[in-house]
């Protein structure tokens, strides 16, 4: 009695201190992000860039390498703000759109900001932001061109020259002013009294003046390059109407005289004879929908819409660096070869436990990098990867890599269209898909080829259990099962179901529920808040990432009774992503902050100093398909964390079952002490627990139980 008594007082002490385990998260530095609209940089060698939907401005001093937000005292706070320029004395500007349509100026270095509240731009968004030679400032906006001769103290509105939108203005040596708008090209060569309009043929998205005098314009839509070497009284297109360039975009020229324009689709199209020849400058690029470009030294850097690209000219490649202020919608951990995937915009890898970031969407097409999100990411045992989109186009997009990402290909033969919203593998290595409208797919070729497997709802998350079962998750049309072995669907009930996980042990978990028993009943789990994603360490301890005004990040040690908030270092209670990696480090993905990680393990210091088993575990027999023989391993957990312990260990039974559900061998049936331990099975021993009579080929079942603890596995006998 007393043994059993200190058992439960030693149960309850060890829970309850793993249960309160602390954690701390620390941001990494990406997967990068951020829709950048600007890039300049000082005198002094920094680098100064601002994003366009208000998560800006950031500054690095180090070359790009890393980047500090200098928001604080930008007023409002929480504005947009989108171009950025500084002028000769180092001095910055910043410009608001929408409801923050005016402009506010630093004067040291992006330390302290202050709104320059002379200019009134009748609440027109300031698009761009120039200086002339002598640091004059011209601000465009969609209701016209604003200038200031003492450094933003004081405004004069130009005259205006009709309904249009200032997307770029520039100036040559004689001091003509030209202006792109969204009606073409207009030049001033009266300190902007008066206008003319050139004859460019249509709207133009960037103009500027090369050292020699040529003018380049890019123009809106798939329009073409410009050039005009008379001022702008004429003009012939430089590069065919197939490229398209974004307003305020940057036309640089360096000091070589060498061009490179930013486009949006195409990258960085570079000449070095002003123009009459072009390539692409684009070696490991990862996103080609540009806005602007700097350079600093023998550096260049490109602003994209999911962050900033750096490259040495004298190497001509590109990576990504800075700003870590992606929306991380999906997340997984290949174990196998010990990468982190992230999709943001197109997908990113760690290779460090997420220390450092590239992009990796070689093969993906440039349209599907931006317009598309990808929601599942699935990982075979081989370390073959498949991500699945889900897009605002009427296409399917299931790509594939064989080589940890670094190539992609499609692989959606077969696939009837619709978004894919969910992606699992089984254990033969057979990948499925579920479509929104057009039910769920199986390729048993590694995505070479699909084949329908049913449509029992709208499309969802999908999971496998050990029993290889496959369940969908629908919002809208509840959770379904396909029993293996089986081709008929089976409802499981519910209607929105957001999230779906299914646990070592066989668990199912969604958004806000359990179920212990294959999902035939179901309670509700205390999360406090959706949940968007589950994780799990090998310990069992189960994690998840709640959303929609959401709690955090959450964790349970006891299967999902109950949980706990784990968020110290968390900048948002909104988290879309878990996952963790083979070390038992966490990942998750605050909306907007790209991905945080614990400090510390999520394997408690007191298990792992006295390497005792937290949770019951009934592995995958190996080999598996087998002959003659396989070996199947169980985890009993140490007996203070046990409540079915009694004083000589928990009663283990593991046996084996057919397809029938007929016993016909019992592999243990005693009393165990905490550990891990192997059984050898082979069905045509000589006659012993280890063997059965007359064994077929064929689909068996193993099942360890212990206590209340009950877990289920297939295997696959091959004579």
């Amino acid at each position: 009695m007393k043994t059993s008594l200190l058992s439960l007082l030693l149960f309850f002490f060890f829970s309850s201190f793993l249960f309160s385990q602390t954690f701390q998260w620390e941001q990494l530095s990406g997967p990068h992000g951020g829709a950048i609209y600007s890039i300049a940089k000082d005198n002094h060698g920094n680098i100064y860039a601002n994003t366009m939907w208000g998560s800006g401005p950031f500054k690095s001093t180090d070359n790009g390498e890393s980047w500090f937000s200098i928001r604080n005292g930008l007023t409002p706070y929480t504005g947009e703000f989108h171009p950025l320029n500084i002028n000769s004395n180092g001095d910055l500007f910043i410009g608001g759109a929408h409801n923050t349509a005016y402009l506010c100026r630093s004067m040291d270095g992006g330390s302290s900001w202050e709104p320059l509240n002379n200019l009134n731009t009748n609440q027109g968004s300031v698009i761009c932001i120039s200086f002339d030679v002598s640091d004059n400032v011209y601000v465009g906006t969609g209701t016209g061109i604003y200038k200031s001769t003492n450094n933003g103290e004081d405004w004069a509105t130009l005259p205006q020259f009709g309904p249009v939108q200032v997307d770029a203005i520039t100036f040559n040596d004689s001091g003509y002013i030209f202006a792109g708008t969204s009606y073409g090209v207009y030049r001033s060569t009266d300190d902007g009294t008066t206008w003319t309009q050139l004859p460019t043929g249509g709207g133009t998205r960037t103009v500027a003046v090369a050292p020699n005098g040529y003018i380049f314009a890019g123009c809106w839509e798939n329009a073409g390059i410009l050039r005009s070497t008379d001022n702008g009284d004429s003009w012939t297109y430089v590069y065919p109407q197939t490229v398209q360039i974004r307003s305020a975009s940057t036309i640089l020229f360096d000091e070589n005289n060498y061009i490179y324009v930013p486009t949006y689709g195409n990258g960085v199209l570079f000449s070095t004879d002003f123009g009459d020849t072009w390539t692409e400058l684009n070696n490991n690029l990862g996103n080609k929908y540009l806005r602007a470009l700097t350079k600093n030294n023998n550096y260049l850097f490109a602003g994209s819409s999911s962050g900033i690209y750096k490259m040495n000219v004298n190497y001509a490649y590109w990576y990504s660096v800075g700003l870590a202020v992606s929306y991380v919608k999906a997340l997984s951990v290949d174990t196998l070869n010990g990468f982190v995937f992230a999709s943001a915009v197109g997908m990113s890898r760690s290779g460090d436990a997420g220390a450092t970031w590239e992009t990796i969407n070689n093969g993906i097409s440039p349209r599907d990098v931006v317009s598309s999100e990808i929601k599942s990411i699935v990982i075979k045992s081989d370390g073959t990867i498949f991500i699945g989109y889900a897009t605002n186009f009427p296409s399917t997009l299931v790509y594939r890599s064989t080589d940890s990402g670094s190539n992609w290909v499609l692989a959606q033969s077969g696939i009837q269209g619709g978004e894919i919203l969910g992606l699992a593998v089984d254990d033969s290595g057979y990948v499925y898909a579920s479509t929104d409208w057009q039910g769920v797919y199986k390729s048993t070729n590694n995505g070479d080829n699909w084949f329908s497997i049913g449509n029992p709802s709208s499309g969802g998350k999908l999971s496998l259990n050990s029993l290889g079962d496959l369940f969908l998750a629908s919002y809208g049309g509840g959770m379904w099962k396909l029993p293996a072995g089986d081709t008929v669907w089976v409802s499981l009930g519910g209607t929105y179901i957001y999230t779906f996980f299914i646990s070592r042990i066989d668990y199912l978990y969604t958004d806000q529920a359990r179920s212990t028993d294959n999902g035939l009943t179901w309670e509700t789990m205390p999360l406090g808040n959706m949940a968007y994603s589950f994780a799990e360490n090998s310990q069992g301890h189960l994690f998840a990432g709640t959303f929609n005004y959401g709690s955090g990040v959450k964790r349970s040690t006891d299967y999902g009774v109950t949980w706990e908030s784990i968020n110290s270092g968390i900048p948002t209670q909104d988290v879309r992503c878990v996952a963790v990696d083979a070390d038992g480090y966490l990942y998750a993905g605050p909306w907007g902050y790209s991905l945080y990680k614990t400090t510390t393990s999520t394997i408690t210091s007191v298990e792992t100093e006295k390497n005792l088993p937290s949770s019951f575990y009934l592995e995958q027999n190996y080999p598996n398909p087998f002959n003659p023989s396989t070996k199947i391993r169980f985890t009993i957990p140490a007996s203070t964390l046990n409540p079915f312990s009694k004083g000589e260990g928990t009663l283990v039974q593991l046996k084996v079952y057919d397809v029938l559900g007929n016993e016909i061998a019992t592999l243990v049936d005693e009393y165990k002490p905490s550990g891990t331990y192997e059984v050898e099975f082979r069905p045509e021993s000589p006659a012993g627990a280890c063997s059965i009579k007359q064994p077929a080929s064929g689909i068996y079942f193993y099942q360890l139980k212990a206590g209340e603890f009950i877990q289920t596995r297939k295997m696959v006998y091959l004579k």
